[in-house]
Order: C-alpha cells, then structure tokens, then sequence
C-alpha cells in the first residue's frame, strides 16, 4: 500500500512540476492565493493550462490529506 501510494505521489509531483512552468505559476507566498483565484475566476488566457494545473493540485492536496 505504501508503495503503491508513493508512486502516486511522485507521478502527480512530476506532471505538477511540468503544468506549473507551462502556466508560469512562480514560487511565492501569494502563490495559493493566485491559485484559488483562478479556481473561481479562471483568466482567459491559457484557460485550459491553468484548469488542468488546479485539478493536479488539488488532486495532490487531497492524495496527501488522506493519507
């Protein structure tokens, strides 16, 4: 179980890393702030890069809660 639970992990950490450069989300402390933003009030520029780095975000998130 654990090791199936890693590998979900480290396979979510890659495509996070890959959409985020895509989306050009920077490292910062509004960062969570800009994210939830666009979960409510998407931008329409490069609106389907942002909606696909929301939902491996928050996939990670709930992965990482419930374990």
């Amino acid at each position: 179980m654990t090791l199936i639970t890693i590998a979900v992990i480290r396979k979510f950490s890659v495509i996070y890393l890959h959409v985020r450069s895509e989306v050009g989300y920077q490292y910062g402390k509004n960062n969570m702030i800009r994210i939830i933003k666009d979960i409510f009030h998407p931008s329409p520029r490069d609106t389907l890069k942002r909606a696909k780095f929301v939902i491996y975000t928050l996939s990670s998130w709930i992965i990482l809660f419930t374990i």
